[in-house]
């Protein structure tokens, strides 16, 4: 396999803050400053379809496991759905006027997760409505993650921490305290086991996730 080597790029002209590739990885999608969600084809960088709102900056895209709906999360608190199989929107969430940070769908497709300042959302993809709200940070949340086999999320705060979570029973389950300023952003390996997250203080930490 070949290291570093760049494949292509995309001219999408406008200044991006999110993205997002589908599962099958045939479609790359972006979120811009413009207001604009973008997909491309990402074997050959031409736009397919562009859609777009007048609720700000789109922080945040997701594709659901299945490829059948697009999510995007903006700077006015509004989630857009779309549906890929139709290309038309879908009812939209909606939870206040906070921004929306982040956005992730659970490996079953059946759940949304969402961060609005500091709360995290839990939404039924099937009805449309809100399961249930975590809160315990103190400060915006700045990034979600979810576990491979969708029983743990864990969520990084401009509080400096990062909180684990049961996404069955929504109980808190621990705080990693160590990052001496906010968390930027978390990922799990691919077994679940480990967590990464880096933070403003420039440290990329590792924690040991037990189950």
């Amino acid at each position: 396999m070949d290291k570093g080597k760049l494949l292509g790029q995309i001219a999408a002209n406008e200044g991006i803050v999110s993205l997002a590739i589908s599962p099958e990885r045939k479609i790359i999608v972006t979120g811009s400053r413009d207001t604009t969600v973008k997909l491309w084809n990402l074997s050959n960088g031409t736009r397919k379809l562009t859609f777009k709102w007048n609720s700000g900056w789109v922080n945040a895209v997701a594709i659901s496991p299945d490829l059948q709906t697009l999510v995007a999360g903006t700077e006015s608190g509004t989630i857009h759905l779309v549906d890929l199989n139709a290309l038309k929107e879908k009812p939209s969430l909606k939870n206040g006027s906070m921004p929306v940070e982040s956005v992730a769908f659970t490996p079953d497709g059946k759940t949304l997760v969402s961060s609005h300042g500091r709360e995290i959302n839990l939404w039924n993809m099937a009805t449309g409505q809100r399961k249930s709200t975590l809160m315990g940070h103190i400060a915006e949340i700045k990034a979600i993650a979810i576990s491979p086999d969708g029983k743990i999320l864990a969520s990084g705060s401009a509080d400096k921490s990062i909180k684990i979570w049961d996404l069955h029973t929504s109980k808190l389950l621990a705080t990693l305290n160590n990052h001496e300023s906010e968390v930027k952003a978390i990922a799990f390996s691919p077994d679940g086991k480990i967590l990464a997250s880096s933070s403003a203080d420039g440290m990329i930490r590792l924690w040991r996730i037990s189950k």
